[in-house]
């Protein structure tokens, strides 16, 4: 806070410890996330880490006991700044565009060693173990489910040059039990869920909605459009199948009028060979006819 404050109001800050890859990054990455905005959303935050961690050269295999070795090197930097961080989130829910879970999972997978980002003491041995051909990044992963990490109340217009000024009274600093207790069951169901899970979860849930609607709007469109071709197509047929159609009617209405069809428009019709199913249920119905006719007279 007084270098954020000290940077405020013009003055120069040079920071500097014993050895310059423990506390300074800490110091320097909370004075940039309190300072600049850009740090304080998710690709701002994986470069604060980058820069001011990786870069910089903080001994993450001996500060995090990753090997055997002496155990006066391991201690907690990095979980110390991730917990900071969280409370800043917690005082300042809408200057943060990731959630809880971010910081989560980040600060899980830089003790897990399933990726090659925090592997190694400096960029030296990174270089030298070759851990940027034979592992994967954690920031491509981070990225690929940057959704799961969407904070529902972040604000970027009110937070775009705000300075954050936190309350480090001892009452507003709390335990943060979504790290240190979320695998102690009864303690989890005590708590209950948190306002800010629940907007995410409704967050979660309305984006999947308007996918799923917009799947369907295409699926509409598609629809449409196969109704129209084949609407121009059934058009065609039954313009070539209507002229048959009216001499076969006509037949029809000669012999139902007690006279007698031509022969040439029976002749006619026969020759259209789109009509023959009709041809024939022509044809029965003029013996129908007929049978009708000859027991009418019987009587």
């Amino acid at each position: 806070i007084f270098i954020a404050e000290a940077l405020v109001n013009g003055v120069s800050v040079i920071v500097h410890c014993s050895d310059g890859w423990d506390r300074t990054s800490q110091t320097c990455a909370l004075a940039q996330l309190l300072l600049d905005p850009f740090y304080r959303t998710i690709q701002g935050f994986q470069a604060l880490i980058q820069k001011d961690w990786l870069t910089f050269g903080h001994k993450f295999t001996d500060r995090c006991g990753f090997v055997a070795g002496d155990p006066k090197e391991t201690s907690p930097i990095m979980t110390q700044f991730i917990d900071t961080t969280w409370q800043l989130l917690r005082q300042f829910p809408a200057a943060f565009q990731f959630n809880e879970k971010y910081l989560v999972d980040i600060h899980d997978h830089v003790y897990s060693c399933q990726f090659g980002t925090f592997v190694g003491n400096c960029e030296r041995e990174r270089q030298e173990l070759r851990l940027a051909e034979r592992t994967y990044s954690l920031w491509g992963h981070l990225t690929n489910s940057a959704d799961e990490y969407i904070n529902p109340m972040f604000d970027p217009t009110n937070s775009s040059n705000e300075v954050l000024t936190p309350s480090t009274l001892p009452q507003n600093i709390l335990f943060w039990r979504g790290l240190y207790s979320r695998y102690e069951a009864g303690l989890q169901q005590a708590r209950g869920p948190e306002v800010i899970d629940l907007l995410t979860l409704t967050q979660i849930s309305t984006a999947s909605l308007e996918d799923h609607a917009k799947h369907l709007s295409r699926r509409v469109d598609g629809l449409r459009s196969m109704i129209s071709s084949n609407s121009k197509a059934t058009a065609g047929v039954v313009k070539k199948f209507l002229p048959s159609m009216v001499n076969i009617t006509a037949g029809v209405a000669n012999i139902a009028g007690g006279g007698s069809s031509s022969p040439r428009s029976i002749q006619n019709s026969s020759e259209q060979g789109e009509a023959k199913p009709s041809e024939k249920r022509f044809a029965d119905l003029k013996t129908g006819l007929s049978v009708d006719k000859c027991e009418s007279s019987k009587f």
